[in-house]
């Protein structure tokens, strides 16, 4: 009931902020040159490219083209979102970070220490991830697993990406609706799944996730039951509740992007700091290794080796 009434209640004012942002993302000019290394931003022309990477590397993943009244007309009409559908969700993200504090003999935090936007540290543990279907090697980001300083402490943190964290623990596929046989059809365990989709932000020059849940019977989820599935140090402060930009009905869930090009900075930022080689065409691949900390138990597929592309 709590939750329920912090979901209406956070609806009404994201509304009014939303329908703004979403004027000033209309209006605000294409940009052209990149400013992917000064500033963790993608051009469209970048994000298409990153974008490609990602399709070919994860199969699971496709591109979109959306509601044509809906189209952007600086991304090619068959390419204006990613989209992964039926991504299973087995566990709620608060019962994930209960047993992970349970297991370290600590409490879960349910509020956390967090600037007014939300974005201090992604704390939550994650849940195994499956090997990508056309994935080359595990995930690794252990050149970014450097100690970070206090100001970094306002974003989420490196410590999150420990190479522990980020390797393979299961084998399996991630796209469909996750089924547990134990001996006949009367044991199958089915699961909350989700359409993951990934739209350009104009306005913020980056990425940007939205989140459309089911449930087990396949019923749409409704807010509150979507933000179960959300870190608990971002549901109701950068979760906003809205139509999706490409499309005429439903009702996303949207991981707001006004801190994803300082994170994505930072992130580059130790990677070449440990001499690896950071390329605008692998933003979304890391990105999604960073957008995994905000909704630890949505399995979507992104893991395979950063490097060596």
């Amino acid at each position: 009931m709590h939750m329920l009434k912090g979901a209406v209640s956070a609806v009404v004012p994201q509304s009014v902020k939303s329908y703004a942002l979403s004027t000033a993302e209309y209006l605000a000019p294409v940009m052209t040159e990149s400013r992917f290394q000064q500033e963790g931003m993608l051009t469209a022309d970048e994000f298409v490219a990153a974008g490609d990477l990602l399709v070919q590397k994860c199969p699971t993943w496709a591109w979109s083209g959306g509601d044509a009244s809906r189209a952007r007309p600086h991304l090619p009409a068959d390419k204006q979102f990613l989209v992964t559908r039926g991504v299973p969700c087995a566990q709620r993200a608060k019962a994930l970070a209960g047993d992970f504090a349970a297991a370290h003999g600590a409490e879960p935090d349910d509020d956390g220490a967090m600037d007014e936007d939300g974005w201090t540290g992604c704390a939550a543990p994650r849940a195994p991830r499956g090997r990508a279907a056309g994935g080359e090697g595990e995930a690794t980001l252990a050149t970014a697993a450097a100690a970070t300083t206090e100001e970094d402490e306002r974003i989420p943190s490196m410590e999150e990406y420990e190479e522990a964290d980020l390797h393979d623990e299961h084998d399996g596929a991630v796209a469909g609706v996750r089924t547990l046989s134990l001996g006949g059809a009367s044991n199958v365990v089915r699961t909350r799944t989700y359409d993951v989709s990934i739209t350009y932000d104009k306005y913020y020059r980056c990425p940007r996730v939205w989140l459309l849940g089911y449930s087990e019977a396949r019923q749409p989820l409704a807010p509150a039951q979507v933000l179960e599935d959300i870190s608990t140090e971002h549901a109701n402060k950068t979760c906003t509740i809205e139509p999706h930009p490409h499309l005429v009905s439903g009702v996303f869930a949207s991981i707001h992007p006004c801190r994803h090009a300082e994170v994505m900075k930072r992130l580059c930022e130790q990677l070449q700091s440990g001499g690896a080689v950071c390329r605008a065409d692998q933003y979304l691949i890391l990105f999604l290794k960073f957008i995994s900390t905000v909704i630890p138990t949505i399995e979507y597929d992104y893991t395979m080796s950063f490097e060596g592309f």
